[in-house]
Parts: C-alpha cells; sequence; structure tokens
C-alpha cells in the first residue's frame, strides 16, 4: 500500500489547511475544488469535483394577514442552521431604493415593517449576504400581501 505524501487542495484560498488531508469549508456558490495528490514514490493524481450549491428557494412573498403563518420573510438556511452563519446581513429596498430594513445579523424576524411602521403592500427587493466578508450576495424580490 502506498503512503500519501503531499496533499494540495484548490483553490488554496477556501482552506484553512491546503495540505490537509481532510477538509471542512462552507460554500455559497457552485464551485471547482481541486484534490492533487503525490504518493511516496513521486506518482501524482488529482481530481477536479464541481460542487453545486443549492441554497433552497426563498420565499417571494409574505402575507401580513396576522394569521400566524408566513407573517415574517424566512431564509430556509438560517432558519435550518441558525448558528452557521453568524456574519450575515440582509438589506431589503423599496422599488425607489431606499433602505426599509436592515439587520446584521438577521434572524428570521422581519415582518413587512420599517421604523415600526407597517409598509404599504407591494414588491420590496433584498440583499442577502450569508457571509458579509465574501462580499457576495443573494439578491432578489419578496412583495407584501395582506
Amino acid at each position: 500500500v502506498e503512503q500519501i505524501a503531499d496533499v494540495t487542495w484548490e483553490p488554496t484560498s477556501l482552506f484553512d489547511c491546503s495540505d490537509c488531508p481532510t477538509q471542512s469549508i462552507a460554500l455559497f456558490n457552485t464551485t471547482p475544488i481541486t484534490l492533487s495528490i503525490i504518493d511516496e514514490n513521486g506518482c501524482t493524481g488529482s481530481t477536479t469535483l464541481n460542487v453545486e450549491v443549492s441554497l433552497a428557494e426563498l420565499p417571494n412573498a409574505i402575507t401580513l394577514n396576522d394569521d400566524g403563518f408566513n407573517d415574517t420573510f424566512i431564509v430556509p438556511i438560517l432558519e435550518a442552521e441558525p448558528d452557521a452563519h453568524p456574519d450575515n446581513e440582509i438589506v431589503i429596498f423599496n422599488r425607489w431604493g431606499d433602505v426599509v430594513h436592515r439587520a446584521s445579523p438577521y434572524r428570521n424576524d422581519w415582518d413587512g415593517t420599517s421604523n415600526g411602521q407597517r409598509l404599504p403592500e407591494g414588491t420590496y427587493y433584498y440583499v442577502l449576504r450569508l457571509d458579509v466578508s465574501e462580499g457576495q450576495g443573494i439578491k432578489g424580490k419578496i412583495t407584501i400581501l395582506r
């Protein structure tokens, strides 16, 4: 049985330790990952795997009719793993680009209000960043219905 002498994971910027034999990383976008190895005899091998990431569908409406259902904007990944993305942020805009809500971290608690006032029915736009330091955001729209 050959022994592995060297391991390299790429892109190295994703890994705290790019030459460790096992890895655990968080991905927010579909990403190609390459593993290269060299055994004790100098033989090399590598493989690339395109890791597909799906954050699940985000809701596109909230119904603010006080029936206890769908009364807040819920981001499924933040609900399923509330501590997995502590550096998240959401910014919600009206159709004129004015910020009506901002939360960092977002706790799945936006109820269609801005500064304590109920917003009118309509379509609003959001940018959700699961990790603010990554800079990449998920953009979408959410409609308030009553």
